[in-house]
């Protein structure tokens, strides 16, 4: 042990046991009388090696006390396993079998104790005492090996050659400037004799030195003892040397060499800085000046004149100076500065003062004062340095106005800035920041930054924030796109940089992060995405003009409808591809839009396709020139040219059934009035069964002319197509075919039916619905439940009644077909007429209970 071993005072504290044993009952009763033994025992207990070492892995132990004969691993197995990562942690072998074998095996293995169990309970007094010694042994040796090495550190800490020399001249201790100086290493030193590695001359200073120190029992000092380093280059010492006891109570010497060689060769600069110091303080913007505390006079050194303005005798004191020299504004700051420095109240200080208006353009200065302590303890004077400061004074004000831009900057409320080390650290975060997050700016300065709540929703955000940082911090400019989520439940995308921060070197130093809520943008750009993706679908075609009519935005549906891709139309007027017989109408309808912004307008007209033919268009018209993304008129553009063809052959349909309504009107309602006529004068003379009968065929007629009139007419005009809503004129129409008065029921299968609007003639829908429903309460009777549902394409109606054979389907349609007597055979051919007037299928099917069904397809649906 070394001489540093006696400055070592071990202390007790809390001990904590790990006692291992494979009977329960036996660990706690233990641990029981060993608490009560010592108040500093604290028992842990395990009954198997593997838990006690799971329990090793994550505590802290100070002694464990084993059992030997456990099952799996014995208590000596378990030692070696614990002088695997712990080779001096006391280890108590308290067993049951005891043997020499086991003790010597226990002992090789490095037990520190070993005690068999035995009756009573002063076995664990006697356990006790061993496990305090072992412990407090231990903890006795780890503290004098810490303090041996703290002290060695603090030894070799100090910069001067520091050492313990014998009364023979070996040393016993030699720090690390000593043996650097020297060339070898302290172990290379200690032992080693003095003689070996100082100059003669030199050691037998020493040596003389030595002897005095060690007689007298006091200090002393060596005056220039001149010694040679490692590279031959000599150095002037001045040992402190002082007796020093080692713990067998020998005699020794502590040495310290302060190296004065610098010193020395200061000392000499200094003499010649100070001389010249006198000559250039006559010559500089400086002024040296002496205070007298007592007096308050005031000698100065330099050009005070030139400095000031003013003749120093006119201003022999400090209060003189204070009335003739400083700004008025300061003269209370000043004065108070200097009271304090006299009556006591500060040995030290600086102080700044603008010069007074009289003396010329107003300066800056600076006040550099201490008071100075003679070696007789007198401190009644006082020394000081005057500086014209004015540019430095400029230089802060200038700092002052770009850390009030800084503060700006960082604290822009809408931006969130931050900076970060180079480790990923947070070091400064602004407010703008923290209200991202529910926590206070003290949890998150100091935490790596990806650790911190604003990424604690997504591991894979965490992960993104260290690579962002890491990249910055090796040199990389890192753009960032973030979704980040509030307190409040509101989730937010956040855009901004990671930039590197460089030193003059170029080297990173920090990482500046900022970022500003892009939330509404992305909210916008998503919008307009899904916007363009419905126009990417859409079979429609979709124009943006400006408010001229150049096209801004085309579809990618025009080349499917006419032919051209988009690209042709960006830049030119779109009122150049318009037949000319029908531009004028548009124009003016074009006009009326930007008049009234609000509005929407529909106008048809014929275009230009790609093949040089025109095709019908449905223009509708929305003004959105207002709107921030589309800044434009929105036509939705549908080809309507195959629904022209079929008003051209319905007209001409119209007009031949125009002519066969005049002839059926005409023809046959003249002799018809008269039969009706005559079987009126017929029964008023006479009685007969045979009358009744001609009034019924009458009546007959009647209803078969007027069902021919409806078939001619009803079905065959199709109005404006508007969006109607199915379900809506379904349940109107049941109610007048209903009457409320029958048993039938009307039900609606989906909820697709809800919301299914079709582009339609309302009127006719509802004349072709009635027709529809009519048929089957009719043909069901009075309780028959009617079923109307959704479909691809289109919608169906059906019943649960007696159904349509299916070799009768194709004829349910002909006008005058009927199997009801009382019926005229004309309702389904009028659902038929104007479903073809609208470009619709219809067709005849079993219901899902026995009915008919009738289904409605190649219906066009309305966005919703």
């Amino acid at each position: 042990m070394s001489a540093l071993s006696s400055l070592v005072d071990p202390s007790g504290e809390t001990i904590h046991v790990l006692h291992v044993d494979d009977e329960p009952d036996f660990a706690e009763l233990a641990a029981t009388y060993l608490e009560r033994e010592d108040d500093r025992f604290e028992i842990e207990t395990a009954t198997r090696a593997d838990e006690a070492l799971a329990h090793l892995a994550e505590h802290d132990v100070d002694c464990i006390v084993s059992d030997y004969d456990m099952p799996g691993v014995n208590g000596i197995e378990f030692l070696e396993a614990v002088r695997e990562d712990h080779p001096d942690l006391p280890f108590v072998l308290f067993t049951g079998k005891g043997s020499e074998e086991v003790a010597s095996e226990a002992i090789s293995a490095g037990v520190t104790d070993y005690l068999q169990k035995e009756g009573g309970t002063d076995q664990y007094t006697v356990l006790a005492n061993r496990v305090s010694n072992a412990i407090d042994h231990y903890r006795s040796q780890q503290m004098v090996e810490q303090s041996e090495r703290r002290l060695r550190e603090i030894i070799d800490a100090v910069p001067h050659p520091l050492y313990v020399v014998s009364e023979d001249g070996r040393y016993l201790l030699a720090s690390e400037a000593l043996a650097s100086f020297h060339g070898k290493t302290p172990e290379e030193l200690e032992g080693s004799h003095m003689r070996e590695v100082l100059p003669t001359t030199a050691a037998d200073r020493l040596q003389e030195a030595f002897s005095h120190v060690i007689e007298t029992r006091s200090c002393t000092q060596l005056r220039e003892l001149v010694i040679t380093d490692a590279d031959g280059e000599p150095h002037l010492f001045e040992p402190q040397l002082l007796p020093y006891y080692l713990n067998d109570d020998r005699r020794a010497v502590l040495g310290i060499a302060v190296d004065v060689t610098e010193r020395q060769r200061r000392e000499r600069e200094l003499e010649r800085i100070r001389e010249r110091m006198e000559l250039a303080l006559d010559h500089t913007r400086s002024i040296v000046f002496d205070l007298d505390r007592d007096t308050g006079e005031v000698v100065r050194h330099g050009d005070f004149e030139g400095f000031f303005g003013i003749d120093p005798g006119d201003v022999p004191t400090w209060t003189d100076h204070l009335e003739r020299v400083v700004h008025p504004d300061d003269r209370a700051a000043f004065r108070e500065f200097y009271e304090q420095l006299i009556d006591g109240g500060r040995d030290s200080g600086t102080l700044e003062y603008r010069t007074h208006p009289e003396r010329g353009p107003v300066r800056w200065i600076r006040d550099t004062i201490s008071v100075q302590t003679d070696l007789d303890g007198d401190g009644r004077q006082a020394v000081g340095i005057a500086r014209d400061v004015t540019e430095q004074k400029g230089r802060e004000l200038d700092l002052r106005g770009k850390e009030r831009r800084y503060q700006a900057v960082f604290n822009d409320p809408n931006t969130l800035v931050g900076f970060v080390d180079t480790d990923g650290t947070v070091l400064e975060i602004n407010q703008v920041a923290m209200e991202y997050v529910d926590a206070d700016l003290d949890d998150v300065v100091g935490e790596p930054l990806w650790a911190t709540p604003w990424f604690d929703h997504s591991p894979e955000a965490r992960q993104e924030a260290r690579e962002w940082v890491e990249r910055a911090a090796s040199g990389d400019y890192v753009e960032f796109e973030v979704d980040l989520d509030h307190p409040s439940g509101d989730s937010s995308t956040v855009e901004g940089v990671f930039r590197p921060v460089t030193d003059d070197e170029g080297a990173v130093v920090s990482v500046f992060m900022s970022g500003r809520d892009i939330t509404e943008r992305t909210e916008r750009e998503r919008e307009l995405q899904r916007y363009e993706a419905y126009l990417e679908e859409s079979s429609d075609v979709v124009t943006v003009l400006d408010d001229d009519g150049t096209v801004l935005y085309q579809s990618p549906a025009v080349e499917t409808v006419l032919g051209y891709p988009p690209e042709v139309f960006l830049g030119q007027n779109g009122f150049d591809f318009i037949h000319p017989d029908d531009v004028g109408e548009v124009r003016e309808t074009f006009a009326e839009l930007l008049a009234n912004p609000d509005s929407t307008v529909t106008v048809e007209c014929r275009f230009r396709t790609a093949d040089d033919e025109w095709c019908w268009l449905e223009v509708r018209g929305t003004n959105r020139l207002d709107h921030e993304a589309i800044n434009g008129v929105v036509t939705n553009n549908r080809d309507i040219t195959e629904r022209k063809e079929r008003e051209k052959a319905l007209k001409r349909e119209r007009d031949r059934l125009d002519e066969f309504a005049g002839v059926v009107s005409h023809d046959l309602r003249t002799p018809l009035n008269v039969a009706e006529g005559r079987l009126d004068l017929a029964q008023a003379e006479c009685e007969s069964e045979h009358l009744d009968t001609i009034g019924t065929a009458l009546d007959r007629m009647n209803a078969i002319i007027e069902d021919v009139l409806r078939l001619s007419r009803e079905g065959r005009d199709i109005g404006s197509m508007d969006s109607v809503a199915v379900q809506e004129i379904v349940t109107d129409v049941w109610n007048i075919v209903a009457d409320g008065e029958r048993a039938a029921d009307l039900r609606v299968a989906d909820e697709g039916l809800s919301t299914l609007t079709i582009e339609a003639d309302a009127d006719r829908l509802r004349q072709l619905l009635e027709n529809l429903l009519r048929n089957a309460v009719d043909h069901g009777g009075d309780d028959v439940t009617v079923t109307v549902g959704s479909m691809t394409g289109g919608f169906y109606v059906e019943d649960d009644g007696p159904g349509i054979p299916e070799d009768n389907r194709d004829d349910v349609f002909t006008a005058g077909y009927s199997t009801n007597q009382a019926g005229t055979g004309f309702g389904l051919s009028i659902v038929k007429r104007v479903a073809e007037a609208h470009g619709w299928e219809v067709r005849v099917t079993d219901g899902a209970e026995g009915g008919a069904r009738f289904e409605l397809t190649g219906i066009e649906m309305t966005a919703q």
